[in-house]
């Protein structure tokens, strides 16, 4: 019997504790479908010393817990630092998504989770308290009940029956009798594809359960026994397509989707209580998407996936359909916002539908920043691949780029994942994204002329040197308008002028002409070719080698320039910080170190990328 409240009673017997890892458990692998990921920082509750995550994955409805700052998986047990803590199975046929994390107190932590495959809430608790070391709720089970049928009188036995903490979750199983095999199904986790016979030890494909059957039966005869590890299923009115915790609170904000009806609502949800207090009201045919509140708590924002706006919500706690909504045009449909203030402004990170781009949007104006002032269009950055999540670091990142006087400079940023597998920050002030130690630059060569080629009589066209720069080809220097690619420039004789083109950003409808300056269509570059003594002749050429100079996140973990892993289908990253070196005050400077925790769906990896460094500095798998 699945527990669908609070009220639902089972008579339950404990027929298993938890069971340390065998080898064979430590070897396998801890991520299937990682897409979405929780942090549990000590000052919002639970034991934990330092800031702990939960990742979810879609694939195989399990919970893994991270020791985020430890870089390593959860350990649970200080007698034991070396043995991993349980994971936090829901059951294999779930299909997982959004988490979110909540501590009512410093002794117990409860996850809630969307499942897809069944359009539910999951309230899920994982410390129920703490006696020297925390406590997680061992599975249970009922009596297993043979049931004969056919009225023939056998009579079957299910002995020896273990559970297993980690694996054995809520659900219901029958397992019945074909006349040759006994074969097992969970409610939530599925047909089992192995198969039992009489009076031979077996187990489900994870565990879930081990048994031994003796006796007789026919075909059509079953077992029954329902699981239990507390999880609590809600039904919110349609798949939950993200979940966010109102920081301080136990208020969750749910955006739901009923596939039935096509139909969409904004609700509340009461962690405390586990139940929905109410809708908060939207535009008709609106579709909320993704959610990210301020650190108040307060002030939700709405990403809406079906019509073009934003939403500020101040929020009413006690009464939802009472809160102010205040409609934010933007520049379409949105997979994605984040929500970012500092003294100065107050901005959301926009990635419209459709495009790979992402816009800042100014809070105090409602108006686009205009990021690349030499195009007509006021939007963002187009980063060549769609976006697939963005998320604001919570506390200021030290960069790599440096003052005249060479100390680094710190930049609020929303981190942005693509769906290429790379990841990017975006510098909240300016639009652009954040640069390496070198930033936009050309590569030249020793003489003034690049890589020119003379195809016909000598000719002696020559590249200007700017006198402030001495860089014969000047990059924006808003990291992220000019890409990494070749640009060719050929002489036309007809024209009179030369044509520009580069790999990436194709032929320009701009040419450039002797002894003016040139810039190209989207401003990415410029530079002037000053006539010379001998005149261009046709298909005289330059080759112009740009590198974007963009601090990124990808698969080359080691810099070689080599893919070490491939990131396929990135999910959406959550930040998260920690203070690394002494707390208790004196003359050492205190390390506060920022970074992204980034699932990567198809490869089954979650990653720890720093932001200061742009270094990925543990792969989880």
């Amino acid at each position: 019997m699945i527990r669908k409240g609070r009220n639902a009673m089972v008579p339950w017997m404990a027929l298993a504790i938890s069971v340390a890892c065998t080898d064979d458990e430590s070897a396998e692998p801890h991520f299937d479908g990682p897409v979405a990921a929780a942090v549990l920082y000590p000052e919002d509750g639970g034991p934990f010393e330092e800031p702990v995550a939960f990742v979810s994955n879609s694939r195989s409805g399990r919970i893994t817990p991270l020791d985020l700052k430890g870089g390593r998986l959860l350990t649970d047990d200080l007698a034991a630092s070396f043995l991993r803590a349980s994971y936090i199975a829901t059951g294999r046929a779930r299909i997982l998504g959004p988490i979110a994390v909540w501590a009512a107190d410093t002794e117990t932590v409860t996850l809630f989770v969307s499942d897809f495959a069944n359009d539910v809430l999951l309230e899920v608790p994982y410390i129920v308290s703490v006696d020297s070391e925390p406590v997680e709720l061992a599975p249970q089970a009922t009596e297993p009940v043979f049931v004969d049928a056919d009225g023939s009188g056998d009579n079957a036995s299910m002995d020896d029956l273990q559970l297993r903490t980690g694996y054995t979750t809520t659900e219901d199983w029958v397992v019945e009798y074909d006349g040759e095999y006994w074969l097992a199904t969970g409610s939530r986790s599925g047909p089992q594809y192995l198969e039992a016979s009489f009076e031979q030890e077996y187990h489900t494909g994870n565990r879930e359960l081990e048994f031994t059957i003796t006796g007789s039966a026919t075909a059509g005869d079953y077992f029954t026994l329902s699981t239990d590890t507390g999880i609590v299923e809600h039904d919110v009115g349609g798949a939950v397509q993200d979940l966010s915790l109102a920081p301080g609170t136990s208020s969750l904000a749910l955006c739901v989707f009923d596939r039935d009806t096509g139909e969409s609502a904004l609700s509340l949800f009461d962690a405390a209580q586990g139940q929905l207090v109410g809708t908060i009201p939207l535009p008709d045919g609106a579709q909320p998407y993704r959610l990210d509140w301020d650190d108040s708590g307060s002030l939700l924002y709405v990403a809406d996936a079906a019509l073009s706006f934003a939403y500020e919500i101040i929020v009413d706690m006690d009464s939802p359909d009472a809160s102010s909504v205040r409609q934010i045009p933007a520049p379409g449909p949105l997979v994605d916002l984040a929500y970012l203030a500092t003294d100065d402004y107050e901005r959301l990170a926009l990635a419209p539908a459709g495009t790979n781009r992402v816009d800042i949007l100014d809070l105090a104006t409602d108006e686009l920043l205009n990021v690349n002032p030499y195009t007509e269009q006021v939007e963002g950055l187009d980063l060549g691949s769609p976006v697939t999540g963005l998320a604001a670091a919570p506390v200021p990142v030290l960069t790599q780029q440096t003052t005249e006087w060479g100390a680094r400079i710190e930049k609020d940023v929303v981190v942005v994942s693509l769906f290429e597998g790379r990841m990017v920050m975006l510098d909240m002030e300016s639009g652009c994204l954040v640069q390496d130690a070198t930033g936009p630059h050309s590569y030249e060569d020793s003489s003034a002329y690049f890589g020119f080629s003379d195809q016909g009589e000598p000719s002696s066209p020559y590249l200007w040197e700017d006198e402030s720069s001495t860089e014969h080809v000047m990059v924006n220097e808003c990291a992220g308008v000019a890409l990494s690619e070749t640009w060719t420039v050929t002489w036309d004789e007809m024209e009179q002028a030369w044509w520009v083109e580069g790999t990436v950003s194709g032929l320009q409808e701009n040419m450039a002409f002797n002894d003016l300056r040139y810039v190209s269509d989207q401003g990415a570059i410029s530079f002037t070719i000053m006539s010379g003594a001998a005149p261009a002749t046709e298909g005289d050429q330059y080759t112009l080698s740009i590198v974007d100079g963009v601090m990124d996140f990808d698969g080359d973990l080691n810099g070689d320039g080599s893919v070490d892993k491939p990131l396929e289908l990135p999910g959406r990253p959550t930040c998260f910080w920690y203070d690394s070196g002494p707390t208790g005050g004196g003359w050492d400077q205190l390390d506060r170190r920022v970074f992204a925790l980034w699932p990567i769906m198809n490869s089954d990896y979650t990653l720890r990328a720093r932001l200061t460094s742009g270094d990925i500095e543990i792969l989880w798998d």
